[in-house]
């Protein structure tokens, strides 16, 4: 179940309702901004008084003396009219737009309200406003601007969201599952084993005590290359080795009351 989903299930349904018309006015006012400043542009672009448009969406309070009064009352009045219907106009559709879809489904579901914004405003509203406002307003300026309308929108979500942690101490969303990805080729590095030094207690292993396995695997020396330590000593200690008794050359101890025998001595022929 998605988290967003068993949150809102939790909430009290006037809590709702309050966040929804909180972020729809918030949202509203902001793309109201943005469509007024759009209206004084245009004006300026097309050599008009850049509050031309201003003056007139406040003819319904000032008649026609709108068109003749310049920067005045009557410009503060038609900008908060301005201000008015577009600010509340999210918070009335605030119930249709989605909350938990999704950036792409907003801007789609702000687009399609200031769609109908759009229609409401060629059908009724310039025309509540004053008999001649349709020239004020063409579809050369209204059209940008209520597609810029329509893309501010997108806050909505994000704006009821900041609305119930600030007025009911809502807990925030949990940040997004970070996904890593391997990139194709890359391979994970084989794991190091770290090399076993030998220790001041160890002893050096003797060549005779390791088992057959390990010592028929050592090579055998070449013919013509040095010997083994070993073998030398082996050699030297059979140089040096002392006579044993049984060679006649080793002289044996003279048990006492026995005379020494002279030792027969070979005389070459002559």
């Amino acid at each position: 179940m998605d988290p967003a989903n068993s949150d809102s299930a939790r909430r009290r349904p006037e809590e709702d309702i309050y966040c929804r018309l909180v972020a729809g006015v918030d949202s509203g006012v902001y793309g109201a901004l943005v469509v007024c400043a759009w209206f004084c542009l245009h004006s300026w672009l097309v050599a008009e008084p850049w509050f031309s448009k201003l003056n007139v969406a406040a003819a319904p309070f000032f008649g026609n003396q709108v068109f003749h009064a310049g920067l005045s009352w009557a410009t503060l009045t038609g900008l908060a009219l301005l201000i008015i219907v577009y600010g509340v106009a999210p918070a009335l559709c605030s119930f249709l737009l989605p909350l938990h879809r999704g950036r792409l489904a907003a801007l789609l579901s702000g687009l399609i309200l200031a769609v109908l914004l759009h229609l409401f405003a060629e059908l009724k509203l310039w025309q509540s406003l004053h008999w001649s406002a349709n020239t004020y307003f063409p579809r050369s300026a209204t059209i940008p601007g209520h597609f810029l309308y329509g893309l501010t929108l997108i806050r909505f979500p994000a704006r009821y969201r900041r609305a119930g942690e600030s007025l009911f101490g809502w807990p925030p969303p949990p940040p997004p599952p970070i996904e890593v990805k391997a990139l194709p080729g890359d391979e994970a590095p084989a794991p190091s084993i770290p090399p076993v030094l030998p220790t001041q207690d160890s002893e050096v292993l003797d060549p005779t005590s390791l088992p057959e396995s390990q010592s028929e695997s050592q090579p055998e020396p070449s013919p013509g290359t040095d010997q083994p330590e070993t073998e030398k000593d082996e050699e030297t200690a059979q140089t040096h080795q002392l006579p044993s008794r049984d060679t006649p050359d080793f002289p044996t101890a003279v048990q006492p009351g026995e005379q020494e025998k002279p030792r027969s001595e070979t005389h070459p022929s002559s």
